[in-house]
């Protein structure tokens, strides 16, 4: 009989010490789980936060030069992490050259090179392009750091030296810059 006895408290502690432990596992694992999508989601929130910001320079910028000069060659626009947008010029503003295509990958590779040894948080490749409809729209391809890649469309008019943007789309795209992923 008190070998029951203590047999019986023996499993009841048992299991009282199992069952916290169980509990305690999946609290932790509950716990991590928020904690990843909290951080999931100020990743999120900061990506965009910063990709609009050098999306609203870079474009800022295109609209300096259409209306000084009338057109651009495609440049680029690195964010800094203490939030100075520094610009890559193939060419100076107001030069033009014979195929402004071929600059697009040189500007791609200036950035890169910045992304990829850390010093840059986001960067944009701005250039002109002719749409299907044979409309010329302003094309910036963004990154991030975080490998979020997309390129944003604006259709734009020009009257009296003075640029008005139009309608915008965007699609994600494949990253260009930023090809090494952050340690």
């Amino acid at each position: 009989m008190i070998n029951q006895i203590l047999f019986n408290q023996t499993y009841r502690i048992c299991f009282f010490v199992i069952s916290t432990l169980l509990s305690t596992s999946l609290l932790a694992e509950e716990s991590t789980s928020t904690q990843q999508t909290t951080s999931s989601e100020k990743i999120k929130q900061e990506e965009d936060k910063n990709t609009t910001y050098l999306l609203s320079h870079s474009l800022k910028k295109a609209k300096e030069i259409m209306e000084t000069y009338g057109t651009f060659t495609p440049f680029g626009a690195g964010l800094f992490e203490n939030g100075n947008v520094q610009y890559v010029w193939y060419a100076k503003p107001g030069e033009t050259v014979e195929s402004p295509g071929n600059a697009i990958p040189l500007i791609r590779t200036a950035l890169s090179s910045q992304a990829n040894s850390g010093r840059l948080l986001s960067s944009a490749v701005i250039y002109l392009y002719k749409n299907s409809n044979g409309e010329e729209q302003i094309n910036v391809e963004l990154e991030y750091i975080s490998g979020f890649a997309k390129v944003v469309a604006t259709k734009f008019s020009i009257d009296n030296n003075t640029l008005s943007f139009g309608s915008a789309g965007s699609n994600s795209m494949e990253a260009r810059v930023f090809t090494k992923q952050p340690k």
